[in-house]
């Protein structure tokens, strides 16, 4: 696969996948069909009481990881309250993915001056069990453009990367994006500095190629 220039660096264009987002209704049954598809197994992540969900993470390789997440029964939030993103299963089985930046102010520049405003950034926090604490800063995962192509930004500061504690065994080997209007989605992802793959195609697609105990698996 061919590196892009970013900053004078040379990038794999899915080294810029913090992770990947598999909503589901029910968490435990999205934990079971991502084991049995790649034969590695998301392990309790926690909740998010601002969105009403709850996740399970599993660690790809570096600082990448796949998330399952799903509406959190506990949470006495409206459905409409909770991002789409994270709550309702798309027509495949990946729902969106979130790209690491550096520069989340900027980024959020550039994109209202395409037309694609991100919204205001948003701050999280939550606790590990071991006492630490993860903090971060992302867009709004409310904001969706490109048929959902674009990606949530979002830096995680100093906190631990969460890829670091999730159970591993499986490797994130491509990540590519399909989209009916390739060339506005690279341009917009290009000004953003977020080097993805755009591929032409009729149904906006999320290709994700893993590799674990069962093989390569690509995901859509």
């Amino acid at each position: 696969m061919m590196s892009m220039p970013v900053d004078g660096r040379d990038v794999e264009p899915f080294d810029v996948v913090d992770h990947l987002v598999v909503a589901s209704n029910d968490l435990d049954q999205g934990v079971r069909s991502i084991r049995g598809l790649l034969g590695c197994g998301p392990g309790p992540g926690g909740r998010h009481p601002d969105w009403g969900t709850h996740n399970a993470l599993l660690g790809l390789g570096g600082s990448t990881y796949l998330e399952v997440i799903a509406p959190d029964p506990e949470s006495l939030l409206e459905s409409a309250d909770r991002p789409a993103v994270f709550t309702k299963p798309g027509s495949g089985l990946i729902n969106g993915w979130v790209a690491v930046h550096r520069d989340i102010p900027a980024a959020l520049s550039v994109a209202d001056a395409m037309g694609h405003p991100l919204g205001a950034p948003i701050n999280g926090r939550r606790s590990l069990p071991d006492g630490r604490e993860l903090s971060w800063t992302l867009t709004d995962p409310h904001a969706r453009h490109f048929d959902g192509l674009a990606p949530i930004l979002i830096d995680w500061g100093h906190s631990p990367h969460p890829a670091a504690s999730a159970p591993a065994g499986c490797r994130l080997v491509d990540f590519r994006l399909q989209h009916p209007d390739p060339g506005a989605l690279t341009a917009f992802l290009g000004a953003l500095e977020v080097p993805v793959v755009v591929e032409q195609g009729e149904v906006p697609l999320i290709m994700a190629s893993i590799e674990g105990p069962n093989g390569l698996v690509t995901l859509t």
